[in-house]
């Protein structure tokens, strides 16, 4: 007899969960995936979500769609900290599978792309560095598709350039797609 649901927790926080869930962590779901103990919950349950904190950003989006479609007998969906659902059926599996191949397929290409653009911005460094102004506001970019980043080396990282930056060229202005709690 299948149980009544589960629901992985990717950085998000549920809106509501069942008594009768199992929950799961993105950790602990990580490390289950990795074991032979997986097996043991294909189409165990009824129903099967991954709460994220952002329904259009989240890594992996393919393998978190088919591990829940293969996790449940019945209905699938990813679902964000408001409650917004979005359903995993057959479209939207062969949507993520087709986007997955489209990058699969062109990412010698692109990484070519980047490189040129890399050295030619080294070039362009160079010729500038001898007119560098040291006036004005200097601006730190941060853009990352993982949200929720309380700790780790790049969350360091930006703090601590972000906290010193102020004593070399004034004080920055932080654009970011998320907060950092270490940033004063």
């Amino acid at each position: 007899m299948g149980c009544s649901e589960i629901v992985i927790i990717r950085g998000g926080t549920p809106q509501q969960l069942s008594p009768a869930a199992t929950v799961f962590t993105a950790a602990e779901f990580k490390q289950r995936l990795s074991s032979a103990s997986f097996f043991g919950l294909l189409f165990k349950y009824h129903n099967a979500r991954a709460i994220v904190p952002d329904l259009e950003f989240h890594s992996n989006p393919l393998l978190t769609a088919l591990c829940l479609r293969f996790l449940s007998r019945g209905p699938a969906w990813l679902e964000d900290e408001t409650g917004t659902r979005s359903s995993i059926g057959l479209g939207r599996l062969a949507a993520r599978i087709r986007l997955f191949l489209r990058d699969f397929a062109f990412r010698r290409d692109e990484l070519r792309r980047v490189a040129r653009d890399l050295v030619s911005l080294e070039r362009l460094t160079r010729q500038q560095e001898k007119r560098r102004v040291r006036e004005g506001t200097p601006v730190y970019l941060r853009t990352d598709l993982l949200f929720n980043l309380r700790a780790g080396g790049s969350v360091g990282h930006t703090a601590g350039v972000l906290n010193n930056l102020e004593t070399l060229c004034g004080r920055p202005t932080f654009l970011t797609t998320d907060l950092i709690p270490t940033v004063l």
